[in-house]
Order: structure tokens, then C-alpha cells, then sequence
């Protein structure tokens, strides 16, 4: 996807509706703080909107890219763990779940789920998995878990029976405002928000927090 689209782009006047460029998307604006090449002028326009009200913003969506690593990587390598459901893939990048973890164990088993199309497209052409293991994908979005788990594709890459400090409160709410006039909206929480998520987990030192407060990788 080129880096250069956007209004005045002949190549986006007859995209579908979901595929509007001229239009912010979550994924892209991500990619862009990431500094990916998967993004467009509305993205960026609106990543430097955010920016500007939270400066560390793309300090904390690599730390929570980097925490992406150090998670899977613990729990291929040391727990065991041999399938993956990843919700709100994103533009593929560099570390993705299925590259850590196959890379440990070929046998595992990823299924990505994301509701942009763009990301699907990218995820099918640059994520193909191990021989040993399996690598699908499905549009779908995380405000419908009945039709995330009803996929068939979910039955056909994973087996169910083997299911196992916040932001500043300022910042947060600026960030909430320039994602909702961007039409993204961001629903920032806070720690006791979070925990419930994680209630019958045991955690891994060191807990909860902050994806930018994260440590070196293991």
C-alpha cells in the first residue's frame, strides 16, 4: 500500500466504503507511529493530532509492540503454549505472533482476527506460517466475540478445550478527544478498569501496567 495515497489519488476514488483512504483508520495511524509505510494523510494528520496531546504516544505503541514479543516469547518458550488468538492484529510488522512463536515451536497455531479489510489483505500476503504449524486469518471485530468464536475458521486453526500503573489521567482524555474528531474512538481505562480482564490469571513479574514501562526483552 503506498505511502503517497490520498485524496487527489486516482487509485482510491472507487474503493469500497471500507476501504476509504481518505478516511483515518486505527490500523494505519498505529502503523504510522511504528514507522511502517502502511498509512495514508488522514492517518497521519490524525497520528500527529494524538501526538501532539500525548508526545510519548509512539514511545508507548512500540513498548506495547516490543511487550508483544516478550509475551509470546514467554509463553512458547517457557510455558508451553502452542495455539494464539490475536484480536486487533494491525498491519503486519516485524516480531508478529505467529514469526515468535513458530520461530520457538513450528507446531503452533495463530489465528489472527482484525476488522479492517487492509490489514487482512497485507496479513494473507506477508504472514504465511510454518509447514508444521497454521497461520489464518478472519475479519471480524472484537465487539462481537459470538462472531469471532462462531468462525469456522476458529474450529479449523485452534482447539477450545485447551483455553487457558495506568496512563496520565490528563493526557488520556486529551488523546480520547482527538481520536473522537478523528473518528476513531479511544476509550482510555485505568488500572482498576483493566485488572478485572485478567480475574483467575496468575500474572508474570511484573504484573500489570503501562506497556511503555516494560523491561528489556528476555
Amino acid at each position: 500500500m503506498p505511502e503517497t495515497g490520498g485524496t487527489d489519488d486516482p487509485g482510491t476514488q472507487h474503493l469500497p466504503p471500507e476501504l476509504n483512504t481518505n478516511v483515518p483508520q486505527s490500523a494505519r495511524v498505529y502503523d504510522y507511529w511504528l514507522g511502517g509505510k502502511d498509512h495514508f494523510p488522514a492517518d497521519r494528520a490524525l497520528g500527529e493530532a494524538i501526538a501532539g496531546q500525548l508526545p510519548t504516544i509512539r514511545t508507548q505503541v512500540r513498548g506495547q509492540r516490543a511487550f508483544l514479543g516478550r509475551a509470546v516469547r514467554y509463553l512458547a518458550r517457557d510455558a508451553g503454549v502452542r495455539q494464539y488468538l490475536d484480536v486487533g492484529t494491525g498491519i503486519p510488522s516485524a516480531g508478529n505472533v505467529h514469526d515468535v512463536a513458530q520461530e520457538l515451536a513450528p507446531e503452533s497455531r495463530v489465528l489472527y482476527v482484525d476488522n479492517d479489510p487492509i490489514v487482512l489483505a497485507h496479513a494473507r500476503a506477508l504472514m504465511p506460517g510454518t509447514p508444521e504449524g497454521r497461520v489464518a486469518f478472519i475479519q471480524a471485530d472484537l465487539r462481537q466475540p459470538e462472531a469471532i468464536l462462531g468462525d469456522p475458521a476458529v474450529a479449523g486453526t485452534l482447539d477450545l478445550a485447551q483455553t487457558t500503573p495506568g496512563f496520565a489521567p490528563e493526557a488520556m482524555a486529551g488523546l480520547a478527544a482527538v481520536s473522537d474528531q478523528g473518528g476513531i474512538p479511544n476509550v482510555p481505562r485505568s488500572l482498576a478498569d483493566t485488572e478485572p480482564f485478567f480475574a483467575g490469571l496468575e500474572l508474570v513479574e511484573p504484573g500489570l501496567g503501562p506497556g511503555s514501562a516494560g523491561g528489556s526483552a528476555p
